[in-house]
């Protein structure tokens, strides 16, 4: 038929995104994969289950069976993660343009007092961070031929764990708010979880929550920290960047080995989620023990300080 008619359970909530990645790797399959994965990440973040995605795919100007060869590898990629979340893929669309760009709409479910939100932090309770940054300044590098290779696989595999079980861990101990760190950045995604909810206000000063982050407790990717501190950053980085105006404290220390990955762009990254103080260690170690080995506790939310 001309489009996909669903069926959806009904005493659940039906959770629905899209997202797309534009390539930056020369592998189309293993693209596939990371694509599906980056879609599925936003229903991963609300601990919904996916239910069906639909692709969209423009591929790069070239031969009828260059396309079909490109098409086919990325689809068994993306295939094969969908499968794995028994998320069935009911239609797409497909155009051309100068790149390979490969994205998903998702539908997802989930009862609602399962679901996870971006906001919800409170005071006291501490900032939990999935998994290892750094891809953007790792992608950036690896685009210019500067990057490990060793670097770079150490990072696919990270992106490749996908969050669906960490966001169950985090709804098992009642995490309050959660959030996958993106395009945005570790500092942006945080601020959007801080952020007031009053409407058309996006001035940080009118916001009740703060956070304490600990620079040194960040978890950061083979390679990361060397090649920001060597000037290679993401496109992305500079706009990310703007939001230091957002740090309260402004003596923090800027040639700190870590302050730059506040602001570096993330693909696949892992999830952000707050988890009252008392269930913090039990809750790391559940996730440590799921196999997001390197998870950390990096903070605290605390109340916003006064301007000075």
């Amino acid at each position: 038929d001309d489009a996909a008619v669903l069926n959806i359970p009904s005493d659940q909530k039906l959770v629905q995104s899209v997202d797309h990645l534009k390539t930056f790797i020369d592998d189309p399959y293993l693209f596939g994969q990371l694509s599906a994965l980056h879609a599925l990440s936003d229903a991963f973040a609300m601990n919904a289950a996916p239910h069906s995605a639909q692709a969209l795919v423009q591929l790069p100007l070239a031969s009828e069976a260059i396309q079909r060869r490109d098409m086919l590898q990325v689809m068994q990629g993306a295939i094969k993660v969908l499968d794995e979340h028994k998320c069935a893929l009911v239609g797409g669309h497909t155009s051309e343009d100068t790149q390979l760009n490969v994205g998903f709409c998702i539908n997802a479910v989930a009862q609602t007092s399962d679901l996870l939100h971006k906001k919800g932090a409170k005071k006291g309770q501490v900032l939990i961070l999935t998994q290892p940054i750094g891809t953007g300044t790792l992608l950036a590098a690896h685009m210019r031929g500067l990057a490990s290779g060793l670097d770079i696989n150490a990072a696919l595999e990270h992106m490749l764990q996908s969050n669906q079980e960490a966001a169950q861990v985090f709804q098992k101990f009642n995490a309050s708010a959660c959030t996958d760190v993106t395009g945005f950045g570790l500092l942006g995604h945080l601020v959007e979880m801080l952020k007031d909810d009053m409407l058309n206000n996006d001035v940080l000063h009118n916001e009740k929550l703060g956070a304490c982050l600990h620079l040194n407790k960040l978890p950061a990717l083979p390679g990361a920290q060397s090649l920001l501190q060597a000037g290679i950053t993401s496109s992305l980085q500079p706009q990310n960047a703007r939001l230091r105006h957002a740090i309260y404290n402004q003596q923090v220390d800027t040639h700190h080995i870590n302050y730059p990955l506040l602001f570096d762009p993330q693909t696949c990254g892992g999830l952000l989620a707050t988890v009252n103080a008392d269930q913090a260690d039990l809750c790391l170690k559940a996730l440590q023990t799921s196999g997001y080995e390197q998870a950390a506790i990096i903070g605290e939310i605390t109340e916003l300080p006064e301007s000075g």
